[in-house]
């Protein structure tokens, strides 16, 4: 092959396009990744704040989930990962008691009742019997099965099992604060896929959230990239795409935007969806209800990196805490990175905080820093003293709408007719687990599919 010709051209270099390559590559494919920021996952960086990392991604491991994908992962490439267990959430409702919650492992229905059902702002007496059976159902569902009910509304599942109102509100109640929405945001779209594997994932502790060091790009997405180079890949960085080249319904290859074409009759897509819209023109048919239904749904994920020169978060907090507004609703998340991962401070507290946002409710601030501002204003308001212990502080709108999978709306088709040789390898498809592990997943999975096709692999 020329050095403008390959077996497969995979373009993104998020966790998504970097698991799709990496499995391409461990198979012998002769593989181009294609990295448009200047270094492989651009999502997962840190902030470096008055000198401190501030890490702003979690991986999920579903360790129950067939062992989860990126773990899989770097086992079959032999990768130099190292990575440590974070501990189980914690919560605190606004006007209750300051001091966090720590929530225990509950395997099952009835432990996760108890323990769901006393972190409740909202009095529910004798329901927990209703909330125990629906958990019941839920948690008996296999993986795999789970994963197919990605279309499945969990309002319309919870009918079918003649889940009592009360139960029904407040499934969806946890779930809204453990993706960081408001429960009327996604009463009507969420999948039980999305509800039950939330809950399972994070209380019920089918998956762990995990540290990587530094962070997940240099301590997880780096270091495969560079084995993909040893085994032979080509990964070019900071090259913008400018369009997928099509004739007559087959893909042939890439322009890049300084005109060099790379040919290649097999294009995998692991971009975001706007992405998509630039490169991929016309569009084909079988992305547009996908896509559309994407941008109805958006919600806004806003985060803000805190150094503090005073200690203002209790020192035994040491995970992960979601605070619950009286109204039941998520208000803000906590992530205190100076217990959880050390090595990112000086000695100083150092807090990753983030609120989730619809559309609708972003609109109503005037800007981003507006909406800053509202997030720090919270932080004073659970922790008096915060505004005047600011070292320096950074906000972030954060690129990877992780929550789409969720809900039951149109998944991106990982093969299409119209256009011959075009996948796509993101996480708008059928989802293959939360979070990082969606993303790793749908490229491991993508990059099987094409191994298949190909030669009859898997």
């Amino acid at each position: 092959m020329s050095d403008n010709e390959f077996d497969v051209i995979v373009v993104g270099g998020g966790a998504a396009g970097v698991a799709c390559a990496a499995h391409l590559v461990q198979r012998g494919v002769q593989t181009l990744l294609v990295s448009e920021t200047t270094e492989v996952g651009h999502n997962l960086r840190s902030v470096i704040v008055d000198g401190c990392r501030a890490t702003v991604q979690h991986p999920t491991w579903m360790t129950t989930w067939n062992g989860g994908w990126w773990f899989r992962l770097v086992k079959e490439l032999n990768v130099a990962v190292k990575f440590s267990i974070d501990k189980p959430f914690a919560v605190r409702t606004r006007s209750g008691d300051p001091e966090p919650i720590f929530l225990p492992i509950c395997p099952s229905a009835r432990s996760l009742a108890e323990v769901l059902v006393s972190l409740s702002p909202i009095p529910v007496g004798d329901a927990v019997g209703e909330v125990e059976k629906v958990l019941e159902a839920g948690l008996a569902i296999p993986p795999d099965k789970l994963l197919e009910m990605h279309d499945v509304s969990i309002d319309a599942w919870m009918t079918e099992i003649d889940a009592s109102d009360f139960a029904r509100f407040f499934i969806t109640t946890i779930v809204a604060n453990l993706m960081g929405f408001s429960a009327e945001t996604i009463a009507s779209s969420l999948s039980v896929f999305g509800g039950f594997g939330m809950i399972r994932c994070f209380v019920g502790f089918e998956g762990l959230c995990v540290s990587f060091d530094p962070d997940a790009r240099e301590g997880l997405l780096i270091p495969i990239a560079r084995r993909i180079e040893e085994l032979g890949g080509e990964i070019r960085r900071g090259q913008r795409v400018e369009t997928v080249l099509i004739d007559d319904g087959q893909v042939r290859g890439i322009r890049f935007a300084d005109g060099t074409e790379v040919t290649s009759p097999t294009v995998a897509l692991g971009v975001g969806n706007h992405r998509i819209a630039a490169i991929v023109d016309p569009l084909p048919p079988e992305y547009l209800p996908s896509m559309s239904y994407g941008e109805d749904t958006l919600q806004r994920e806003f985060g803000t990196c805190t150094v503090l020169n005073t200690p203002v978060l209790p020192a035994n907090l040491e995970q992960m805490m979601f605070v619950i507004d009286d109204d039941g609703s998520n208000l803000i998340w906590f992530v205190p990175l100076h217990s959880m991962q050390p090595w990112v401070t000086d000695g100083r507290q150092v807090i990753y905080c983030e609120l989730n946002l619809s559309a609708k409710k972003s609109a109503e601030f005037a800007d981003n820093d507006a909406i800053f501002a509202h997030m720090h204003d919270v932080c004073e308001e659970l922790y008096p003293g915060w505004k005047a212990a600011i070292a320096e502080t950074k906000g972030m709108e954060h690129g990877h709408l992780w929550t789409g999978p969720m809900f039951t709306g149109p998944k991106m088709p990982r093969d299409i007719e119209s256009i011959k040789g075009l996948w796509y390898g993101g996480d708008s498809g059928t989802p293959h687990g939360i979070g990082i592990e969606a993303a790793m997943g749908a490229g491991y999975v993508t990059a099987s599919k094409i191994l298949t096709t190909r030669d009859g692999s898997s």
